[in-house]
């Protein structure tokens, strides 16, 4: 939904003044008109590039602990993954909840039989976040800096991360405690404020919470993601003519300097792929002779009923 769609459709001047707070100035004192004006004119600073980036960014670093895993999770894993970056709010709850039971249930998969490299990047990062637990049961926004740097050097994945957190029984709180329906509530109250996301009703007075078009765009751009999850999960096991074969996706896989077990499956290096390769770089490569060969590109798009001619 586009931004001055979006703008139109939300329901309450508390709500509108709240989005408005991010970027109107003088906000408080508007009537519903004057605000609806005012965002209309200041539109461009709310996908502006630098402002989403220094948004999340900030979150990312927030004080509170709750702030930096939720913002994430609400904006990249859940609504970032609807089409039309939409849906109802008690959806967006439950799709939340659900995600960090997910984890949990599934983190008995950091436990798997690592070798050699592998093995070593992931006892040095179990360390360094027990070590940063350890200090106060807490992780504070600088642990939480270095961690990310360290992940990221490590090239291990943000799932892999929250993993080994509900392996040491972190995950998202103390003892794996889930958060509420209040403290998910307090930061799409925040996410709202800082203008990355809003809340819209529809003839019916259903509510939904929404990403106005324009601001998914440059939130895509800050985490780096060309395509929903679901498209990259039908585009990377595309079955016709096996075109992402099991050697081919380790060979990227090592092109691109990360590391997996011997025996990993085609499951696995697939989670690992979606999870830290974008998908032009693995159907593209990282040089001109890297990635699928034009003719098999070709062939897919004719499978595809797609244009086949152009650059690669």
């Amino acid at each position: 939904m586009k931004f001055n769609k979006v703008v139109k459709s939300i329901p309450t001047q508390p709500i509108l003044k709240r989005f408005a707070s991010a970027y109107v100035m003088d906000h408080r004192n508007f009537s519903e008109e004057e605000l609806l004006n005012a965002l209309n004119t200041t539109a461009p600073q709310y996908f502006y590039q630098e402002n989403v980036n220094k948004a999340l960014s900030d979150l990312s670093l927030h004080q509170e602990r709750k702030y930096r895993l939720l913002s994430s999770i609400l904006i990249k894993e859940v609504l970032l993954n609807q089409d039309g970056f939409i849906m109802t709010t008690s959806d967006l709850y439950k799709s939340t909840l659900k995600f960090i039971s997910n984890i949990i249930d599934n983190s008995n998969e950091t436990k798997k039989s690592y070798k050699g490299k592998l093995a070593q990047d992931h006892d040095l990062f179990l360390f360094i976040v027990e070590t940063a637990w350890n200090q106060n049961n807490d992780i504070s926004s600088d642990e939480k800096n270095l961690i990310e740097k360290v992940r990221r050097r490590l090239k291990i994945s943000v799932q892999e991360y929250y993993m080994l957190e509900a392996t040491l029984n972190k995950f998202p709180k103390v003892g794996n405690q889930t958060y509420t329906l209040d403290e998910i509530k307090e930061v799409r109250l925040e996410l709202q404020s800082r203008g990355l996301i809003t809340q819209v009703r529809d003839d019916d007075g259903i509510d939904y919470d929404c990403i106005p078009e324009e601001v998914a765009h440059s939130i895509r751009s800050f985490y780096n993601i060309e395509m929903r999850e679901y498209g990259y999960k039908e585009l990377i096991s595309y079955k016709p003519r096996s075109v992402l074969k099991k050697d081919f996706l380790r060979e990227t896989i090592e092109d691109f300097d990360y590391t997996i077990d011997s025996q990993a499956t085609t499951e696995d290096m697939q989670e690992l792929i979606m999870e830290s390769i974008t998908p032009s770089e693995l159907l593209g490569g990282l040089t001109p002779r890297g990635g699928l060969s034009v003719d098999i590109l070709k062939a897919w798009c004719e499978d595809k009923a797609l244009q086949v001619s152009g650059r690669k």
